[in-house]
């Protein structure tokens, strides 16, 4: 195979692995009330002024009495009883904007304003959901239905709660529409989650001092329920950083480490084997599939890259424009393709070689295709088999396991099939790439209307349509994603996933391969002695470069995602692409290392040790 084919075949992940994952709404508020066991949700309105004023905590939030309005939507002026102590007011979605409830509210002396949401709002006067705002679509059938018999006007506003439908536990907003749909036993309904608005203010907002929040029409109801029941309290406050997303965020961060670290320290096997059995002569054991010399980088290989990546990804976001699922199903062809061809030659067939010696002597003819020994052909098959059943699986909850070590596979062919060996034309391809992705990041709205990344993130976004043949149902297509993530469920969320682009482990990956095979093969003297500091003395006086290197990337990894946790925001874009931590985080160290050392001139032209290294074999992960 050429070096032609081996480019092609490489170009697709520089091209796709860097994605911004945009999310859908959801409640940022928790809204805590005396009386009431569960906590209430809401969604603040998006106005940085209006996020500052709301406490993070509420344990340090300020307790308010919450007061009905008078008039029941605040769209004129309030006519309260108004408490000599703080107090919030909870008005009615509707008839005027959001802007004038809010300044009614802050004018009668209130010190936050909940607004929640109203079945009525939801309805046409002959009681079908309105369509303007999804219709039937509104409405999940597949968690709770049932039908019911004449219901009066206060009864499907209220969200039928006295039906089966609203009784039922898998329902969690006990709260039930129409569909529509009519028969025999009555009116059919089903259960209807809580939709959450963001409340636009307007652009000019700096009179307006207090908080607002959009409650949902369950929680609206519940908190009407505990006012006419006595005197009612709560607490506002963001929901800052949860906890169970801060485990999934250290779970990948670990994960990401870990695999840079296997990918790169298994990228110098060879080297290793080499030097650990120089007399190793014809007749030593080897493969007969896999052999395949790696492609080294150069400053015109890594810029041609760079084009390819960017014509790549822009190319995928003007076909996104004519239908971008059609996109995201050619993606994840192309994934479990080369997903296949990995698995077999890193894994499978090296575990069917080592279990069964016998069939790799014995040949196999694919007809039409090629002739390959039994062996191979065993573990082709596992591979497909298993990738197979993610494609069909792709939507369970588990299946993030298979992509996961699918992606780790993929990583260690990576660094495997492309070798940099020099620090210069390691200086050319990451800041390059780190500079694409501010440009796709950050500067492409400014040419395109909308991001680069996040639309290519966003074209397997799911949808809902009412169905073009029965009306009285609607069409989900559920969410596909782009493939090339590792993923780990966020605890305690709902499909709800941590993220790593595998660009963020390929790239960097590529720098810290070079220093692991550099320092391999440079053979130093090692003097620490000792047990088992002895040993990690050792280790580092044996392997200082990569050691650097990996330290690097780890801090650059967490910083990365510290800053997403924390919302750092660059042009009012929070999404932080990762190379922009890891690239300084990993080159620069490195290459100050290298001065340090007096090994900066033969590090950034390449070390002689490595021209001579040409390891024709990859190194097996098992």
């Amino acid at each position: 195979e050429g070096d032609t084919m081996r480019f092609c075949r490489l170009f697709l992940w520089l091209a796709c692995a860097h994605v911004a994952i945009a999310a859908d709404l959801k409640p940022n508020v928790e809204v805590q009330v005396s009386g009431l066991n569960s906590m209430l949700h809401g969604v603040v309105s998006p106005s940085k002024d209006q996020v500052k004023l709301i406490s993070k905590s509420l344990a340090k939030a300020p307790e308010l009495k919450v007061i009905s309005s008078n008039p029941i939507d605040a769209c004129g002026t309030l006519k309260i009883h108004a408490p000599s102590e703080p107090f919030a007011v909870l008005v009615q979605r509707g008839t005027c904007t959001f802007a004038q409830k809010v300044r009614n509210a802050q004018k009668a002396g209130a010190a936050a304003i909940l607004v929640g949401d109203q079945l009525s709002s939801l309805y046409e006067k002959n009681h079908t959901l309105k369509n303007s705002l999804g219709g039937v679509c509104l409405l999940h059938c597949e968690i709770s239905s049932s039908w019911v018999k004449s219901p009066s006007n206060a009864d499907i506003y209220s969200g039928l709660q006295a039906s089966a439908c609203a009784a039922d536990t898998g329902c969690n907003s006990g709260m039930c529409g129409l569909t529509g749909e009519t028969g025999q036993q009555g009116h059919k309904a089903c259960c209807l989650p809580d939709s959450y608005q963001q409340m636009d203010l307007g652009n000019k907002t700096s009179d307006i001092k207090i908080p607002a929040v959009f409650l949902g029409a369950s929680d609206a109801t519940r908190l009407h329920a505990a006012i006419n029941k006595g005197s009612t309290y709560v607490k506002l406050a963001t929901n800052g950083t949860e906890f169970g997303w801060l485990i999934s965020a250290a779970l990948i961060w670990v994960l990401g480490c870990f695999v840079e670290i296997l990918s790169t320290w298994n990228s110098a096997k060879a080297e290793r084997e080499m030097l650990n059995a120089p007399a190793a002569g014809p007749s030593s054991p080897k493969r007969n599939m896999g052999n395949e010399e790696s492609l080294d980088m150069t400053i015109h290989t890594a810029l041609c890259y760079l084009l390819t990546a960017t014509v790549g990804l822009v190319g995928l976001f003007l076909l996104i424009q004519q239908d971008a699922r059609y996109v995201v199903f050619f993606m994840i062809f192309v994934f479990s393709m080369a997903t296949t061809s990995v698995v077999t030659l890193l894994g499978t067939y090296p575990l069917v070689h080592n279990f069964f010696p016998e069939m790799d002597q014995k040949p196999f003819t694919i007809p039409y295709v090629c002739h390959v020994t039994q062996a191979w052909a065993l573990g082709f098959a596992i591979s497909l088999s298993l990738v197979v059943l993610w494609v069909v699986e792709r939507h369970s909850p588990y299946a993030w396991i298979l992509q996961d070590t699918f992606a780790v596979f993929v990583c260690c062919q990576f660094v495997l099939a492309l070798r940099m060996n020099s620090i210069k034309v390691s200086t050319v391809l990451l800041v390059s790439f780190m500079i694409y992705d501010i440009f796709m990041v950050f500067i492409s709205p400014l040419i395109f209307k909308s991001s680069v990344m996040v639309s290519v993130a966003q074209a397997g976004t799911g949808t809902t349509r009412v169905s073009p043949t029965n009306p009285f149902e609607c069409e989900r297509i559920p969410t596909e994603r782009m493939p090339m993530l590792f993923l780990l469920p966020r605890i305690g969320s709902n499909g709800e996933y941590a993220m790593l682009g595998l660009g963020d482990v390929l790239l960097p990956g590529l720098l810290l391969s070079f220093m692991a095979r550099y320092d391999t093969l440079s053979q130093r003297d090692v003097t620490a002695e000792g047990s088992f500091f002895g040993v990690i003395g050792r280790f580092l006086q044996r392997y200082p470069y990569w050691s650097v290197g990996v330290v690097g990337y780890c801090v650059g990894l967490f910083l990365a995602f510290l800053a997403n946790t924390l919302g750092f925001t660059i042009l009012d874009v929070k999404g932080q692409p990762a190379l922009l931590y890891l690239v300084p985080c990993t080159l620069a160290p490195l290459s100050l290392f290298a001065v340090m050392r007096g090994d900066w001139q033969s590090m950034w032209d390449g070390p002689e040790v490595l021209k001579g290294s040409q390891p024709q074999e990859r190194a097996p992960l098992v």
